[in-house]
């Protein structure tokens, strides 16, 4: 398994303590973050992309963490070159909002209303 994903152990942690959004992989050109049941991909080069996809299938799988939607967003150099994420596994037809929780406390993410999901799970101690 990739050294660059979390190991079951701390997802059960964060599962035990009430949280549904953190980080669960980081790549030097991309990372992968979960908020609830929905996955965010972000990266800075395609072939990154992919290979951040294959391995998450992989590593739910072997760690048994099912997700429902993934988004990706490509990170730009410039800011003014930034999207919002777009769905790319998952309902076209759900609501691009779910919640997220973080110690008990729930955020509302809205995937449609810009470059970030309002939620910096880097930010975190």
């Amino acid at each position: 398994m990739n050294f660059a994903w979390i190991e079951p152990a701390l997802l059960r942690d964060f599962q035990a303590e009430g949280t549904d959004a953190h980080r669960l992989c980081t790549l030097e050109d991309g990372w992968v973050e979960r908020f609830g049941r929905d996955i965010l991909v972000s990266f800075k080069r395609v072939l990154t992309r992919e290979r951040l996809l294959t391995e998450l299938q992989s590593w739910a799988d072997s760690v048994g963490f099912r997700f429902r939607r993934i988004f990706a967003r490509f990170v730009p150099r410039k800011s003014e070159e930034r999207e919002p994420p777009h769905l790319i596994f998952g309902d076209p037809g759900e609501n691009l909002q779910t919640i997220a929780t973080e110690r008990h406390l729930k955020f509302g993410i809205d995937f449609r209303t810009g470059y970030s999901p309002g939620l910096f799970l880097d930010q975190r101690e």
